[in-house]
């Protein structure tokens, strides 16, 4: 093996991109390092550790030693365990200097109490929250669009149907050609959240790049949001907690008097995009009066539900208006 070889399988390892035969065989190089190594402090002791790494390795294969990889099971678990901790020490390090010496990818982490704005080599607008982390592969925009999210984040995605934006967090993929939508991503969860477009979530077992697999994933429109917690693994539709106009208030006058509550409700369906499933027929008969311009989608139901004594639920992302009719 080439020193180049070695430097870029333990570069795969440290962020995570190398396959589970790499993984395996640079654990074992940290075993040959025996129980001195320790977590580095600073960039020269890292490039100390990698230095000895080679130098065992190479001690290995001049002598023709029995292969290590028959080393006790015990002995290289523990080592990959502090080995993986070494990994993300230096990750969180000096993120820049990883950058700037490594290329593999490009890091952008908001440390600052205020929204972060970030401009892709793609075009596509990214508003990180305080405390999130957005990576992306050197090779962006050129061969992909892939990026990985940890924390909060809004994203106004440059349509691009050749090179689908796909957004990983935890064990979920978010796929979109062209839209705007947010992502929130902690250890436990994951919301996503669309503003504008379409978008669709898949798990990472579920997603393949082929078009002609057959993907099972949930598409989420405007004015939804999709909730996912690793525990139990379920996706869980609902409508956005702050729902905007995807109509201009100009088109549609919510200001009604005497106006069929089957009008308003299809009124209120045109300008939020949402799913407002109610009996027409019957609606059509009860008179609402009111002035809603000024008020939010919940505010809206809330107000036209009063006035016809009926009442409203979110179900899988769809407005369910339950009424007996008019007295």
């Amino acid at each position: 093996m080439s020193k180049e070889s070695f430097e870029s399988i333990l570069e795969k390892y440290l962020i995570g991109k190398c396959t589970p035969s790499e993984k395996l065989l640079v654990e074992q190089w940290y075993d040959l390092l025996g129980d001195e190594a320790k977590l580095p402090d600073s960039d020269e002791e890292w490039e100390s550790i990698k230095t000895r790494m080679w130098i065992e390795i190479s001690k290995e294969s001049m002598t023709q030693k029995s292969p290590f990889w028959k080393s006790n099971f015990m002995k290289i678990s523990v080592a990959a365990s502090v080995l993986i901790l070494m990994g993300l020490y230096y990750f969180n390090f000096n993120k820049s200097s990883f950058e700037l010496k490594k290329g593999y990818l490009t890091l952008h982490e908001n440390k600052t109490k205020k929204v972060k704005e970030i401009i892709l080599a793609d075009g596509s607008r990214i508003s990180l929250d305080p405390g999130a982390v957005l990576s992306l592969s050197d090779k962006f925009n050129l061969k992909n669009r892939e990026v990985e999210l940890l924390g909060k984040a809004k994203f106004e995605v440059v349509k691009n149907a050749d090179k689908p934006f796909l957004v990983h967090t935890n064990s979920l993929i978010t796929k979109v050609v062209g839209t705007t939508f947010t992502v929130n991503a902690n250890e436990n969860a994951v919301q996503v959240a669309v503003i504008s477009g379409k978008v669709s979530v898949y798990k990472q077992q579920d997603y393949s790049p082929d078009l002609k697999h057959k993907h099972q994933g949930v598409v989420i429109n405007p004015n939804q949001q999709l909730n996912f917690t690793l525990e139990n693994e379920k996706f869980e539709k609902t409508i956005s907690d702050s729902p905007n106009l995807i109509s201009s208030k100009e088109k549609i006058n919510f200001n009604y008097m005497d106006s069929p509550a089957s009008e308003v409700f299809n009124n209120i369906k045109n300008a939020y995009g949402v799913t407002i499933i109610f009996d027409e027929v019957l609606l059509s008969k009860c008179p609402v009066t009111a002035d809603l311009t000024d008020e939010t989608l919940y505010q809206k139901l809330f107000i036209v539900c009063k006035a016809i004594e009926a009442n409203y639920e979110t179900i899988d992302g769809q407005i369910i208006i339950n009424s007996n009719g008019c007295k």
